[in-house]
């Protein structure tokens, strides 16, 4: 019967500590949990009833799908409205140009048409701009996490719509401040997912630039470099790094 090697009480308890004595190259573990690169919640500066949410909670939309739709039958008139108050300073700029070259009105006031026709082009903009926002359209690929508010409801400026993520996975993890003398962007890892024991290889990408002084810790990014299947966030698992021989 083999006699149980004991490993250094200074050992952390994420890491893995080679026995006395080995010089070669060890293994070192920490705890990872899986991200998606971007997590994000829409909203909107509209006040108007919700049309439609096509996509349901755990459903994969594309970029640029229409994500939520509005009732913006109102905004449609308001611009409508300026439109028009837009063409008559318009026809007002053209009938003073007129009279100014007779010299029957005087250029002050032939300024002052012109901008009053500015305002309103700015204006029109302005709506035209707020009208875009009755349909809210998806900036990337992804999955919708939670919908918080429901088709018919009022919407209310920045409150939040709906939450997503993107397909693109990161793993995070809180790795001792030491462990800097030899991990640098681009060193490989496995990472064993404890939900569904299927292990990945992944690479550092992001490096924290500070260390936290009073846990000695940094936080590490790291992204998959083999194909995964079912990886979803929040999952966690063992992060596990082969540090350099000496």
């Amino acid at each position: 019967m083999r006699s149980r090697a004991w490993l250094p009480l200074g050992c952390f308890i994420l890491i893995g500590c080679s026995a006395p004595g080995h010089a070669e190259s060890s293994a070192l573990t920490a705890r990872g949990i899986v991200r998606a690169s971007i997590e994000t919640t829409i909203s909107t500066e509209l006040i108007a009833a919700v049309e439609s949410l096509p996509f349901k909670v755990g459903e994969a939309f594309k970029t640029g799908s229409i994500l939520v739709t509005f009732d913006c039958a109102r905004y449609n008139a308001e611009r409508r409205a300026a439109v028009a108050e837009k063409d008559t300073t318009r026809l007002e700029v053209v009938a003073n140009e007129k009279l100014l070259r007779h010299n029957a009105i005087g250029g002050v006031e032939v300024e002052i048409s012109r901008a009053r026709y500015q305002q309103m082009v700015a204006r029109v903009e302005a709506l035209e701009v707020r009208e875009r926002q009755c349909a809210i359209k998806a900036p990337f690929d992804g999955h919708v996490v939670e919908r918080q508010i429901q088709p018919f409801e009022m919407s209310k400026p920045n409150t939040p719509l709906l939450k997503l993520v993107n397909h693109e996975l990161e793993v995070h993890l809180i790795v001792p401040s030491q462990w800097l003398n030899w991990l640098r962007r681009g060193a490989s890892f496995t990472f064993q997912i404890d939900e569904t024991g299927a292990t990945l290889r992944g690479d550092v990408t992001r490096i924290s630039p500070v260390v936290d002084p009073i846990s000695r810790t940094v936080r590490v990014i790291g992204l998959f470099s083999s194909p995964h299947g079912l990886v979803i966030p929040g999952m966690s698992g063992a992060v596990l790094f082969t540090t350099p021989e000496g």
